[in-house]
């Protein structure tokens, strides 16, 4: 039911929303509960994401996301890769949401299509440490609110 809440599917497209207060189950590894309205954030220096049923081909993916960014925190970097292939590295110095783009190559998707998405988050860091008054002492690096991804011509 969750997937039916959050995911838009069609013939070369997908779109997940993070925000709609459900968790997808595209969610893998190292992601936290969803927090309707904002998003789900990353928890950990690594965390994983997983999409299926797009057609055979490069795979375009967007994902759009806000970074933990505070006082002695004042960036995260943010390293994708797909199925052992680096995709792209990216420094985030702004809380604004951002979209951060990257083409997962056909020769590197596995027969059954899906997409293995790896985040390297080695700027995680607890709010409750740099962020006064907070209490939130889970290790934090992105706020995903929607994942956006185009297969086979879409």
């Amino acid at each position: 039911m969750a997937d039916a809440l959050s995911t838009e599917r069609g013939p070369s497209r997908l779109v997940i929303y993070l925000d709609r207060g459900v968790r997808p189950n595209c969610l893998v590894e190292g992601w936290s509960g969803a927090e309707p309205n904002f998003g789900v954030w990353s928890v950990g220096r690594r965390a994983v994401l997983k999409l299926g049923g797009l057609q055979p081909g490069p795979a375009e993916i967007t994902l759009t996301l806000q970074p933990f960014v505070a006082p002695g925190r004042p960036a995260q970097r943010v390293g994708l890769s797909a199925h052992g292939r680096r995709l792209g590295d990216f420094s985030l110095t702004e809380s604004s949401v951002r979209t951060l783009h990257v083409t997962v190559p056909a020769e590197v998707r596995p027969a059954n299509g899906e997409v293995i998405l790896e985040l390297e988050l080695p700027d995680a860091a607890a709010p409750a440490q740099h962020v006064a008054g907070s209490k939130d002492a889970r290790e934090i690096a992105v706020n995903l609110k929607r994942i956006e991804a185009s297969a086979g011509g879409g």
